[in-house]
Order: structure tokens, then sequence, then C-alpha cells
């Protein structure tokens, strides 16, 4: 009976650590697919970045040492040289159409849907 009763147990733990199994298994491919997506994006990034840099330095004849100088420049804004943009707490304001507080860079308000004219990402 006693014999019984523990196979039963380990039965039910074998298939609970089965289904965890698949579980964690799951989440590794899903893992995997987000970083493959990612990296995707980033190659993107990447290449755009370069085209527009080359763009900028053959129409304006910006040389490299003057990039070099603005990247430092925009790093240097939260006070560290770290080779991060930290971005700096954003002001808020209101929403024209809810009322609701929105940061100032959102271009769509995330209460009511309503679009905020005159907002660029890129402002600080």
């Amino acid at each position: 009976m006693l014999d019984t009763i523990w196979n039963l147990i380990q039965g039910f733990q074998i298939a609970d650590n089965e289904t965890n199994t698949k579980n964690v298994a799951s989440v590794a491919r899903s893992t995997s697919v987000s970083v493959k997506d990612l990296q995707r994006k980033m190659d993107t990034l990447v290449l755009a970045n370069q085209a527009m840099w080359e763009l900028l330095s053959a129409q304006l004849g910006v040389s490299e040492s003057d990039l070099v100088k603005k990247m430092n420049e925009i790093d240097l804004r939260d006070g560290k040289l770290d080779g991060r943009m930290t971005p700096i707490r954003q002001a808020v304001t209101e929403c024209t159409q809810c009322g609701k507080k929105i940061g100032r860079r959102n271009m769509m308000c995330y209460w009511c849907g309503a679009r905020v004219e005159g907002v660029s990402p890129f402002s600080s």
C-alpha cells in the first residue's frame, strides 16, 4: 500500500517536472527569437547610422573628429562619459484632450490616444 502511494507521488512529481521542463524550453525558444529580433533591429540601426554618417560626411564635410566630439558632448549630458546616452528624466505635460499627465516626448497620449502636436522624440 505504501509503495503504491509512493509511486503515485513520484508519478505526480515526474509529470510536474516534465511540464516545467516543457515550459522552460518554450521560454528559451521565445527568448532566442527575441534576441534574434533585437539583433536584426540593431543591425538595421547600425546600417542606417553608417548610411547617415556617410551622407553627412560627403555632403556637409563633417569630419570623424566632429562626430566623436558631438558623441562625447551628448554622452556627457548625464555627467558621465560612459559610452551611453542615459535619458535625463523628462518633464511632464498635460494632454490637451483628456488633461492627464504625459511625458513631454510622447507623441500620443497613452490615456486617450490623442496626438500631441509639436513633440519630437529626440527633444531633451
